[in-house]
């Protein structure tokens, strides 16, 4: 059975609505760009500099155990060559820390930080760095000016960066890690507002802002 395409396609903003222009065979006509009704970019997190002897990175995960598995993996070897480094997950509802093996379920229990029952700008205000693989919190880092680094360690998840902007990066490894954590703690005050401002326009972009009347795009 062949699913038909539905009437309309309605994008929370214009990166996703370009994207599918680009890359599917869905008709122009089916595709609107709308906005997020639940992203709040009004009460932004200001950050500090970033102490180099307390590096705190959170690492947000969404999709399988495999990469929740992965994720920790990564982690663990980071945290065990450099001390300076804390770490803290957040976990997706669908692939809690209980769903893998105790031996690893109890080593994150242990040397992390839990954040995953906490609300997400409370774990965004205390972090310096996002670590994520395929989450979309990576998005609302931006938004916040908080840097992201990808792991690129499971085939199998996509980034939902579309683009190379501003205070994303991609790794392999934890060595790889470390070194782009250390070149984002030596980036001057000119370099992190430009990255900044790169990031913020991208973000917009990517999830429109919302307004009085906004929702109504979904009800006509």
């Amino acid at each position: 059975n062949i699913t038909p395409l539905p009437k309309r396609i309605i994008t929370i903003g214009e990166v996703t609505a370009d994207w599918l222009l680009k890359y599917s065979n869905i008709p122009r006509k089916k595709i609107t760009i709308g906005y997020s009704l639940r992203h709040n970019s009004n009460k932004i997190i200001k950050k500090d500099n970033i102490n180099k002897n307390n590096i705190k990175l959170l690492l947000v995960l969404s999709s399988s155990k495999d990469e929740l598995i992965n994720g920790i993996s990564f982690v663990k070897e980071l945290k065990n060559k450099h001390s300076n480094i804390q770490v803290a997950i957040r976990t997706h509802p669908e692939f809690p820390l209980e769903c893998i093996s105790t031996e690893i379920s109890d080593w994150a229990f242990n040397n992390l930080e839990i954040l995953t029952n906490e609300k997400l700008i409370d774990n965004l205000f205390w972090a310096d760095i996002i670590l994520y693989i395929s989450s979309t919190v990576a998005l609302e880092a931006l938004m916040h000016g908080i840097p992201i680094i990808r792991l690129n360690i499971d085939a199998m998840n996509s980034d939902p960066i579309l683009d190379n902007i501003g205070y994303r990066f991609q790794v392999d490894t934890p060595d790889d890690c470390y070194k782009i954590i250390g070149n984002i703690i030596s980036l001057s005050m000119e370099e992190k507002k430009k990255l900044n401002q790169e990031s913020k326009l991208y973000v917009n972009s990517y999830i429109k802002p919302s307004s009085i009347g906004s929702e109504n795009i979904f009800l006509n």
